[in-house]
């Protein structure tokens, strides 16, 4: 939004007022007969006029303002959403299968894994996406070796079926996985002589 403010200056030698790109005109040169006829263009009778007229255009400026601010505010305020993740792939590209049938059950859980720790090796049998909090979470795939550094702020989609772990480096990592699981389902399967991804579950 732009505003446009219109001044008027009183010259002395005429002892009335005008635009004052005109009066900066007459200033900056002498006072010439195309300088005069632009001045007389200018010229308002009523000497009160341009002082009301300039006042009418600060009051509008000043609420035109405002209401540009209560906008802004609004806007400010306004309820907001970003797409963090929205995949029907795993973060290794395998597409996820359907969901399997029974009793859906929702699961939430915060994990938080100690630094310079490697959780033991596991899948997941149902569809779950992690949202690291803080700090650095590496996840590996045991079978593939791909692997994929997924940093505070950012999320992932879990696989579904392939053994891997998450490492961390020289700090802890807090990580938010939600599953979608069918009631009476693991959320976790340790591999083979490997020991469950959580050691403690509140």
């Amino acid at each position: 939004m732009a505003l446009q403010f219109l001044f008027y200056e009183k010259h002395a030698q005429f002892n009335t007022a005008f635009h004052f790109p005109y009066t900066m005109k007459a200033q900056n040169n002498k006072i010439g007969p195309q300088a005069m006829t632009e001045i007389s263009r200018c010229v308002t009778p009523d000497r009160s006029t341009p002082l009301i007229a300039l006042k009418s255009v600060i009051a509008a400026a000043l609420i035109s303002l405002t209401l540009l601010s209560s906008v802004k505010a609004s806007e400010a305020l306004a309820p907001k959403a970003k797409v963090v993740v929205n995949s029907t792939t795993s973060w290794e590209g395998v597409k996820y299968a359907p969901y399997p049938s029974g009793q859906p059950q929702l699961s939430l859980l915060k994990i938080t894994i100690p630094p310079h720790t490697a959780l033991p090796w596991h899948h997941h049998p149902v569809a779950n996406i992690a949202y690291v909090i803080s700090g650095q979470l590496t996840i590996e795939d045991r079978l593939s070796k791909k692997s994929l550094v997924v940093k505070a702020g950012e999320a992932f989609p879990e696989s579904v079926g392939a053994s891997h772990r998450g490492v961390t480096g020289d700090e802890e990592a807090v990580v938010i996985v939600a599953y979608a699981g069918v009631e009476g389902t693991p959320l976790s399967v340790p591999d083979k002589n490997e020991k469950p991804e959580f050691e403690h579950i509140e």
